[in-house]
């Protein structure tokens, strides 16, 4: 660190919009795989695109950060609970369920499937569970909600909501601790509340923290230190053979070790990123793409198991067998999560802004992150 400035930061952090960008690409390439493979026939996977799953630790990071960052300044300050829940409610959750009704709605014509009731309620509410959500990749919103619920709190009372935050962070650790040395540790929901990779949030908390604070770094050589420890886990994960992550199993022991290696490594990266925008001029094209991230996030694996069903056997086998199923399915994915950004979430979120906050709101623009 290089010293401190005399004022906090404030606005948009366009490098950690761009960042959000290439995560959830790296998500939808991680799922392209599987998608391809139950859709077309005698097609390469590409194991170089398993690497995309770690787009999850990057997102758990960065909310971390971003609560920090966005709601630190209000920790203790009752009159901000409502806001807050306010605010996280709004973003979180309309698109949310554009989504899941979307999806449900597809199971039911495609395949003639109805939700069950467990299934419905958990995918809609965002509740602790160990249930296949629909569609699946609302399992890493379960632990932002529950991040989410556990900063409000402290913003409530700061004294009895950090009590309780530390009370978690204790039961991360224990569990963390059992995993690590190869036990599996508690078991059920526990497993999920305590799971060793909700301590990604706190990694996140902590540089959010030192950004807040005004504290200088070199963001170049911090993003670049980040960035070299991560291709460095990237590279001993497809050399010792890591499997990838069992998303519903919260009792596989050496998934911990991963989910810290890889939190401290984007730990770093976005502190490195959050130091380097000020002197980084980002595309916007890649802004976009990031503020529309969480709209890709959710929508990318229903229309990639609906363009695979629909293209099969009309895509020609000299283009699925070169990586072509692959890519066709991202581009639709990310067409489609854009276009649900541009159609939905851009014009609530301004209807929200008119109606819910019509004062200028006192938390930072990145908090729409």
């Amino acid at each position: 660190m290089t010293g401190m400035v005399s004022s906090p930061r404030r606005g948009r952090i366009d490098t950690l919009e761009v960042a959000r960008a290439v995560a959830a690409i790296a998500v939808v390439a991680f799922h392209s795989n599987t998608v391809a493979n139950a859709n077309y026939a005698d097609i390469p996977t590409y194991s170089i695109l398993d690497l995309g799953e770690r787009g999850v630790d990057f997102f758990f990071v960065l909310s971390g950060f971003i609560m920090m960052y966005s709601g630190g300044r209000f920790l203790g300050e009752k009159k901000e609970f409502l806001p807050f829940v306010r605010r996280r409610f709004l973003r979180l959750y309309p698109v949310l369920w554009v989504v899941v009704v979307l999806s449900l709605i597809g199971n039911l014509l495609i395949d003639g499937q109805g939700p069950k009731t467990g299934t419905l309620v958990t995918s809609l509410t965002l509740l602790p569970s160990l249930d296949v959500p629909n569609p699946p990749v609302i399992w890493t919103l379960r632990h932002e909600v529950m991040f989410y619920a556990l900063f409000a709190l402290v913003i409530l009372s700061r004294k009895a909501g950090g009590a309780l935050i530390g009370l978690w962070f204790v039961g991360i650790a224990f569990q963390t601790v059992q995993h690590l040395s190869g036990q599996a540790g508690l078991t059920g929901l526990y497993a999920f509340v305590f799971s060793p990779i909700n301590l990604q949030f706190f990694m996140g908390a902590l540089i959010g923290w030192i950004y807040l604070r005004g504290y200088q770094v070199n963001g170049l050589l911090v993003f670049t230190l980040g960035l070299t420890a991560l291709v460095l886990f990237s590279a001993l994960t497809v050399y010792a053979g890591v499997p990838t992550r069992e998303v519903f199993d919260y009792n596989v022991p050496h998934e911990a070790l991963w989910d810290i290696l890889f939190g401290l490594a984007f730990m770093v990266v976005v502190l490195g990123l959050a130091e380097l925008n000020k002197n980084t001029k980002m595309l916007s094209l890649l802004v976009f793409l990031g503020a529309a991230s969480y709209a890709i996030y959710l929508v990318h694996l229903p229309v990639m198991g609906l363009v695979g069903r629909l293209s099969a056997n009309i895509v020609p086998d000299f283009i699925t067998t070169v990586g072509g199923a692959q890519i066709l399915l991202m581009i639709a994915a990310i067409l489609a999560g854009s276009l649900l950004h541009i159609a939905f979430e851009q014009p609530f979120a301004k209807l929200a802004r008119t109606y819910f906050f019509p004062r200028p709101a006192k938390t930072a623009p990145q908090d729409n992150l």
